[in-house]
């Protein structure tokens, strides 16, 4: 007699007792044909979706698409926040002042009640192509009858809204942080603020001392463009 057993899926092990050669090549044969005709069943490897390419943009950020706005002049600023409403003199560039802190030359707007834009630099646009640098007085011994337009620009914070402008166009922008304290003989080497930069617009003025007598440092506030539309 031959023996041999075979494991269950529960494990148990069931002996069968063949007798004689006929048998055995019966059951023998009847196993094989099992096995041929047994469904393979192939479980197939999970397939994680593929991590999206993340996207960085390298061109002038986008305002809701519309009609192109052409560039001109700024004719006047509001920021609400801090209670500006002035228009604008015109396109400035650096110019000997007894005014400069730290050089004999400097951006001086003309008039100290209005502002000055960088003539080195662009006007707001649909789409911009430069960045716009603004220029605007401040004095700590204002009075009511000598008010000069970027007294409270020190008081700005991330958020606040910028509205310029132009002959064609008004164009809104907003402070991307709070004001920056910069001391007066390097604010003209930071270089990060004065990168032509499609869509930025930077505000300038002496930030008057905490003491409220005399000024301590440049004010600057970095603003981005969010949205536009025609003036007509």
């Amino acid at each position: 007699m031959q023996f041999f057993s075979c494991q269950t899926i529960e494990g148990n092990v069931v002996k069968l007792r063949l007798i004689g050669g006929t048998l055995l090549l019966v059951i023998a044969f009847a196993i094989v044909l099992l096995h041929q005709n047994q469904a393979v069943v192939v479980h197939p490897k999970r397939v994680e979706p593929l991590p999206q390419p993340v996207v960085t943009s390298t061109s002038s950020p986008r305002v809701a698409t519309q009609a192109p706005i052409a560039a001109s002049p700024i004719v006047s600023i509001k920021i609400p926040a801090i209670g500006v409403d002035a228009a604008a003199s015109g396109p400035t560039m650096p110019r000997v002042s007894p005014l400069c802190k730290a050089s004999t030359k400097c951006m001086d707007p003309p008039v100290l009640s209005q502002i000055a834009w960088s003539g080195a630099y662009g006007v707001p646009a649909l789409p911009s192509t430069d960045a716009v640098l603004v220029y605007g007085h401040s004095n700590y011994h204002t009075t009511s009858t000598n008010w000069q337009v970027f007294n409270n620009l020190p008081t700005m914070v991330k958020g606040d809204k910028i509205v310029l402008t132009t002959k064609t166009g008004i164009f809104t922008y907003v402070a991307t942080g709070d004001p920056l304290k910069i001391p007066f003989d390097q604010v003209g080497f930071r270089q990060s603020l004065y990168t032509h930069t499609p869509g930025r617009l930077v505000l300038f003025t002496c930030g008057i001392a905490d003491s409220g007598n005399g000024y301590s440092a440049a004010s600057v506030v970095v603003a981005q463009l969010i949205g536009a539309r025609p003036l007509h």
